[in-house]
């Protein structure tokens, strides 16, 4: 369970766990965060942390920035507007990326195991024999960002294989072509690639899906999560086809096929259960 709330010009969270030791693994989560990745990358920083064990169940609090501004989608993951992001945004999050990227990773957040069973599952292909890892955040999708930049939630943060948070931040996209097509054209460099080299494209936007979150029933009903045995999904495999809630149809770009939330079918590794909001961020 986790609990947090404003606490003057900071954030406070406080959570428990099963675990009977105090210590929270070294180079990992909030704490490993502010310890190894770069001061350039924006994002709420650590102002103390404390971690003790009661009655066989552990508890740590976290003191962290508060972040005033309100994050870019408030209720899912994913985005069902434009947001009007300005060019200064972009240029900081393709920096902080970068930057997040060159840090020491300390925990393989996405592992091989995941990985063998996503690329037959949800490609139709074998997985790679090698996969090649840089750091990353694990969780980037709309409701982590701000505007202006902040990076929230760092419980996740790790070694990825490469382009799988842009990946991740284009999947969370597809309801609105005009950002997806701009993630795409700001990270070509790890999701695109020439067609004559497609059998090494990156895969990573076509592994990825939303957030679990993203299945709730506040997603648009015409954007429900189907069965893979469903006519539904039929259509939407081969091409992401959706209706936008303008009434109009369109294809997503193609590169994302079975990638879509299917009920009681994760591609993606499912994040720990919160309690609460504990990234510092601003009340909703």
């Amino acid at each position: 369970m986790t609990l947090s709330r404003r606490a003057g010009e900071r954030w406070l969270r406080v959570f428990s766990t099963k675990r009977t030791d105090a210590a929270r693994p070294g180079g990992q989560g909030i704490v490993g965060a502010e310890a190894l990745v770069p001061d350039d990358v924006p994002r709420p920083r650590l102002h103390g942390s404390l971690d003790w064990v009661t009655d066989g169940f552990g508890y740590g609090a976290d003191l962290l920035d508060f972040v005033p501004h309100p994050v870019i989608s408030p209720h899912r993951p994913d985005l069902d507007h434009d947001p009007g992001l300005t060019e200064e945004w972009w240029c900081t999050l393709r920096r902080a990326i970068s930057s997040l990227g060159r840090a020491q990773g300390e925990r393989t957040t996405v592992r091989d195991s995941w990985i063998e069973k996503a690329f037959p599952q949800f490609l139709g292909i074998p997985a790679p024999e090698k996969v090649e890892r840089a750091t990353g955040h694990g969780d980037l999708h709309w409701g982590n960002l701000t505007a202006p930049l902040n990076i929230l939630d760092w419980e996740r943060w790790g070694l990825l294989p490469v382009g799988y948070d842009p990946g991740l931040l284009y999947v969370n996209s597809l309801l609105v072509p005009e950002v997806a097509a701009r993630i795409r054209a700001e990270f070509a460099d790890v999701l695109d690639t020439p067609p004559a080299e497609s059998a090494n494209s990156s895969p990573w936007p076509r592994c990825c899906k939303p957030s679990p979150a993203a299945t709730t029933p506040s997603w648009p009903r015409s954007w429900s999560p189907a069965p893979p045995n469903s006519p539904a999904f039929g259509r939407l495999s081969p091409a992401v086809r959706r209706s936008r809630p303008d009434g109009q149809e369109c294809e997503c770009l193609p590169a994302v096929p079975r990638a879509f939330p299917v009920s009681g079918h994760s591609a993606f590794p499912a994040p720990a259960p919160r309690g609460g909001d504990h990234s510092g961020r601003a009340p909703r």
